[in-house]
């Protein structure tokens, strides 16, 4: 709990932290996501196929669809049958729901936007579940740079927040 709450002031301090949040997740998740389609444990793949349900379902909803997201990448890391990797995603979950939070609640966040966040996640979990870890990584690296242009329509926010504390 005091790791989320250092974790959830960070992101939401700053663009530079946020960015950052974005960075080591890309770094981190891209070696998962390999791993996970070289690997594919079936309990994982069932996580993800669930999460992909889940946020089908949560569509336009912040909340729901951010707990369906974070179930989705805990997913691809229990598709890596590691686990000290499945650790370090939980670990990581209060950056996720940060970051997934401030993305989801944007207030020019289109259908189309919600649309092609799910088509995103799916089409990785099709890469993992192939087994085809060259795809995987390049789909992660695709969600990663949409995260990089929604940070960027959040960046306005973030300051406006940053100016109200000081």
């Amino acid at each position: 709990e005091p790791l989320e709450k250092i974790y959830g002031y960070a992101v939401r301090s700053s663009l530079t932290r946020l960015r950052e949040a974005n960075e080591m997740r890309r770094v981190v998740e891209t070696g998962i996501a390999r791993l996970a389609a070289e690997r594919r444990e079936r309990s994982g793949l069932a996580v993800m196929e669930r999460a992909l349900e889940e946020m089908r379902r949560a569509l336009k909803e912040p909340e729901g669809f951010t707990e369906a997201d974070i179930l989705f990448h805990l997913g691809m890391a229990l598709a890596t049958g590691n686990t000290m990797i499945r650790v370090q995603m939980e670990g990581m979950r209060s950056v996720q729901r940060e970051v997934s939070e401030l993305f989801s609640r944007r207030s020019n966040r289109t259908d189309a936007d919600w649309n092609a966040t799910i088509e995103r996640h799916r089409l990785l979990y099709e890469a993992i579940a192939a087994g085809n870890a060259d795809l995987a990584q390049k789909r992660i690296e695709i969600h990663f740079e949409a995260a990089d242009i929604a940070s960027l329509e959040v960046a306005d926010k973030l300051g406006r927040e940053t100016d109200k504390r000081r």
